[in-house]
């Protein structure tokens, strides 16, 4: 039998190379039973989107069966690996159908650094069931990648959907294939693109509607007065004007717009950058 030679580095060292979710433990990975037991395991999880055919999003892996239950509304995530690249960008939060893609912590340009264990808590109201965890992380330095990670896990927490939205920010997408570069930034005062997170849009999701509940459950039988803030349909940000190619990008003056669900949303470049047409994506660069 011939065993080819990188396959068998991979297998070998698969933790020398980036960054991967150990736990919860992500779709094909060593960690996860399922996946170790079906002889699913993919040992080049730790690579960045766009390379070896890993594509947008989760790494292109599919929905699997719940690796972990949390009865609480409070999540770990834990990372490994050696290779952190300065640090970087990182978010993490929840999908229900790994289209849209709610985020519930932010960490700018120390994330890896600071720890490589983190917590972030869910919405009071998500009930019970399945959902996918995910995990991005923009680096640093090097070649310019995005890395994206989803855990598909279980809540157990008595509490059950009533059709209302669960609230967060939207996922800030870079270096890949039709979304915004972002530059390396091994030093303090070089640009990171740290506005778009700061000016994420708010993102709502919603959970499947729970069938027939327990009467027992419910503690207040009085329809909830609805609240005008939230939005009559999911997922619509502010709109300047309609589109049609998600992730869509054009410049806007010292600006950009991004296409995100149907409609562009505009944002500044940072002070004393201005943003440039490049062929395929756009950049906010120094003048």
């Amino acid at each position: 039998m011939r065993f080819n030679f990188i396959t068998l580095l991979m297998c070998l060292f698969p933790s020398q190379a980036h960054i991967f979710m150990q736990f919860p433990p992500s779709r094909k990975n060593k960690y996860s039973e399922y996946y170790s037991s079906n002889n699913l395991v993919d040992y080049n999880i730790m690579a960045p989107l766009n390379t070896y055919g890993y594509t947008f999003p989760c790494k292109g892996f599919k929905k699997g069966p719940s690796s972990v239950t949390f009865s609480s509304n409070t999540i770990k995530v834990i990372l490994e690996g050696n290779a952190t690249h300065g640090g970087g960008h990182c978010q993490f939060g929840i999908t229900y159908n790994d289209n849209e893609f709610l985020v519930l912590k932010t960490i700018i340009r120390s994330c890896l650094i600071d720890s490589m264990i983190y917590e972030f808590d869910l919405p009071n109201n998500i009930p019970d069931g399945q959902v996918t965890v995910f995990w991005t992380w923009i680096n640093a330095i090097g070649n310019r990648e995005y890395y994206m990670e989803c855990a598909d896990i279980s809540i157990s927490n008595n509490v059950i959907s009533n059709g209302e939205p669960l609230i967060g920010k939207e996922l800030i997408i870079a270096n890949i294939n039709g979304y915004q570069v972002i530059p390396e930034f091994p030093h303090p005062e070089m640009y990171d693109g740290h506005e778009l997170f700061l000016n994420a849009q708010t993102f709502y999701i919603y959970p499947p509607v729970t069938s027939n509940p327990t009467p027992s459950i419910i503690n207040d039988p009085i329809p909830p007065t609805p609240n005008p803030l939230l939005p009559p349909a999911p997922n619509l940000p502010p709109v300047n004007d309609k589109c049609t190619n998600i992730g869509e990008l054009k410049c806007n003056g010292n600006g950009f717009n991004t296409c995100i669900y149907g409609n562009w949303v505009f944002r500044n470049c940072a002070p004393g950058t201005i943003c440039k047409q490049l062929p395929d994506t756009i950049v906010c660069d120094f003048e």
